[in-house]
């Protein structure tokens, strides 16, 4: 399956050297913020269907910071940073009690169009609970808005 996973997400994420764009760090953070909330609150995504989860965020190879979790306010009561959970003992209690852990990491943005960027999205709570999703985003006046949240893989 990881063989599979990684097939899936390298073609999506191909690009035409053309479009090959860098983010800002702020950018990024945008980008980010519009993904998660758009998670949070659209019924239909995986991230949405399994809220009973704490949700530990490793965003573009790092932990997501103070700042980034408050910014989602009492929602954000269920986003942790990912190395919170390294020593995490999860038990039974946790599991029925909506605090089990699941890891979302977020993979780099990458152009896929002018004012388009594209990310995989993997979720994890166990070795085989989890899954996969592409995400595109579309840039507008207001700023990264989330246009298709697709499933590509769920175990």
């Amino acid at each position: 399956m990881n063989r599979i996973f990684a097939l899936l997400t390298a073609a999506a994420l191909t690009l035409s050297p053309a479009l090959a764009k860098d983010y800002s760090e702020a950018e990024t953070d945008t980008m980010n913020h519009a993904l998660m909330d758009y998670a949070l609150n659209s019924p239909g995504n995986y991230l949405y269907e399994n809220k009973g989860f704490d949700f530990y965020l490793y965003l573009q190879d790092h932990d997501a910071n103070a700042a980034f979790i408050q910014s989602f306010g009492d929602a954000g009561n269920k986003l942790k940073p990912w190395s919170s959970a390294v020593h995490l003992k999860v038990t039974r209690e946790m599991m029925e009690s909506g605090h089990a852990p699941m890891k979302i990491t977020i993979s780099d943005y990458h152009a896929i169009a002018p004012d388009q960027a594209r990310a995989f999205v993997d979720a994890r709570c166990g070795m085989t609970c989890g899954g996969q999703n592409l995400v595109t985003l579309q840039k507008t006046a207001k700023g990264w808005t989330v246009t298709k949240f697709e499933n590509v893989g769920e175990e």
